[in-house]
């Protein structure tokens, strides 16, 4: 089961047009924004992206704290002013064991909940649980490897361990998820044709990546 403060914390971004979903996580009383690198595609210090914030699209200059190399897909923002709520919220690079159950967090498709709370009606994303089922190690970083089904939209979110009540952390970052290309068949006939299906493998880059960034540039906005 997963407490408020995660909910609090994960937002639906857009840039260029598309949709994802991004996260803040609060060190050393800076606040920063974490998401998948191509979600973010591009993105240099002072633009502006939109976070929907309090019922509508809003937008936010960010200023990019790091970026991960090679393939990893981590990037790390900050914004001119602190969002959303500071509940308490951690980056781990483990603290899990393979085989356990993770959840991860995001707007597929831009979807979403509605609630209403005592200061206004919440955009509360959705919540999908996957088994841990492996990693590799790749040049920019650990690969956590995940057995659920992804979908467009998640790119970005936190996933999360849950061992414990209240002592919930974030260990990986939605990047994407393996597809394989299936033949397309005609009244039993293959035809040159072919379409993706989602195999249930779901591809998330370690927490570690952007620790590490905001490390080495820890600029976040401060709260």
């Amino acid at each position: 089961m997963l407490t408020f403060n995660i909910y609090d914390r994960v937002f639906e971004v857009r840039w260029n047009g598309a949709t994802g979903t991004a996260f803040t996580i609060d060190i050393d009383g800076r606040q920063y924004l974490v998401s998948a690198k191509h979600v973010f595609e591009g993105v240099e210090t002072s633009d502006q992206i939109e976070i929907f914030l309090q019922s509508q699209w809003t937008k936010v200059k960010v200023t990019v704290i790091g970026l991960s190399i090679d393939d990893a897909d981590v990037i790390v923002l900050t914004t001119d002013h602190p969002i959303g709520a500071h509940h308490p919220l951690r980056l781990s690079k483990g603290e899990v064991f393979l085989s356990q159950d993770v959840f991860f967090v995001g707007y597929p498709f831009g979807m979403h909940s509605k609630a209403i709370a005592a200061d206004g009606a919440l955009h509360l994303p959705l919540v999908k649980k996957a088994c841990l089922s492996g990693y590799c190690e790749q040049p920019g970083g650990r690969l956590w490897i995940l057995d659920g089904f992804n979908n467009p939209g998640f790119s970005g979110g936190p996933v999360i361990s849950a061992l414990k009540p209240k002592q919930e952390v974030v260990f990986g970052i939605v990047s994407g998820y393996r597809f394989s290309e299936e033949l397309v068949y005609i009244n039993g006939e293959p035809i040159e044709a072919s379409m993706r299906s989602n195999t249930g493998i779901i591809y998330a880059y370690s927490a570690a990546i952007a620790m590490d960034l905001i490390a080495e540039n820890p600029n976040g906005v401060a709260i």
